[in-house]
This record gives structure tokens, sequence and C-alpha cells, in this order.
């Protein structure tokens, strides 16, 4: 609903002197941000969630057919890094993997670190356990696997940055935290995923989609 309402925003500036239609513009990008906190609150209405999000970005090219290209009925590529548990690794990623399953909004897809021949090469989805507070998700899709050196965890706060890259590009970004955690099987840890997973893919129709 909040897209929606921007759009009309921008809409009716660009009908009006050039300086309305820049400042409708402006408004409108200043309210991406908010749109995305909405919508992830919109998916866990009705209930306190206890995973806290912060830090939502979209490219200014994202919207729900992005993530059909992308993902829609076949293989997505997900890289994770960090292992906060210091348990088994390939427990640890199947696990991350069962919590993102069915929780993305738009078209069925199914994650996994190890992809078949169907996968869309040019996406992947990074997930950083323990990520570092000033990473940003152009850092974590210029290269492949990404040079990042996640934090320990003592059993407190653990936090997740969550990034759609299309090659280089961040597509889409998200940070979530929650406190505490007793290992990969803890429901709360499963929450961390899941919503993660669900406020990285929003539902967004654009006025006009058109890539150069």
């Amino acid at each position: 609903m909040l897209d929606h309402d921007t759009a009309r925003m921008a809409s009716a500036g660009s009908a009006g002197t050039g300086s309305a239609a820049d400042g409708a513009r402006a408004i409108l990008r200043r309210m991406l941000g908010l749109a995305g906190v909405v919508l992830i609150a919109a998916c866990t209405a009705g209930e306190e969630s206890p995973v806290a999000f912060s830090r939502f970005a979209l490219d200014s090219t994202y919207d729900t057919g992005v993530f059909g290209l992308a993902a829609g009925g076949r293989d997505l590529r997900v890289v994770i890094v960090g292992n906060p548990f210091a348990g088994d690794r390939a427990a640890f990623e199947q696990a991350v993997i069962d919590a993102m399953q069915g929780r993305n909004l738009g078209q069925q897809t199914n994650f996994t670190t190890t992809p078949g021949p169907d996968a869309n090469e040019t996406y992947r989805v990074v997930l950083v356990f323990g990520a570092p507070a000033d990473l940003t998700g152009t850092q974590v899709c210029a290269s492949d696997p990404p040079g990042v050196s996640p934090g320990p965890y003592g059993g407190g706060r653990l936090d997740l940055f969550a990034v759609f890259c299309r090659a280089s590009e961040a597509v889409s970004q998200l940070a979530a935290v929650i406190q505490g955690a007793d290992g990969p099987g803890d429901p709360l840890f499963v929450e961390l995923v899941g919503q993660t997973t669900r406020g990285l893919f929003p539902q967004r129709s654009r006025l006009r989609h058109r890539r150069k």
C-alpha cells in the first residue's frame, strides 16, 4: 500500500511544475526505506516479533518481476557466511536452508547452497551471520565468495545481514537481529532466518521497469 501511495504522489508531482516533480521524487526515494519496514512489519501483524530489522534498502531496478526472473520455479543459490554456533558446518547450512524454504513472498523457489543447472547464475542470496555493523550490500556482492570476516557469537545478540545480489550489484538488503539463540534448531533462530528471507523479497510494483 505504501508503494502505491508514494507512486501516486510522484505522479501528481510530475503533473505540476518541475520543482514540484523533483520534490515528489525526493519524497518517494526517502520513503522507500520506510516502505520496507512497513512491509516487514505487516508480515508479523497481530503478533510480537522477536526479530528487529534495520538497514533495509532496495535498488531502483527491484520489483516483484526481478525475483521471478531470478528464482521463480527454480533453484536460487544461497551463500552462507559464518557459523555462530561453531558446530557441524553442513548441518548448520542445512538448518538455514530449511528455515528459508517457503518464507519468501511471490513465486515459489528452492533456496539451496548447491543449485542445479536450472538456476540463474547471475543471482544469489548471501547471508552473513555476525556481520560487521558497517558492512554494505555492495561489499558483499563485490566478490563471490564475499571477503567478510564474521564476528564471534557468545550466546547474546545475533546479527544477520542478508543481501540479494545480481552479479556484483546489491538488489535488496536487510539487517536483522535477535537476542540469544541456543542453536540452529532454536525456534528463535528459525524465525530470524525465515523473517529475514521474507523481508528481503518484498512485493513491489514500480511505475516503470526498464534496465539499460
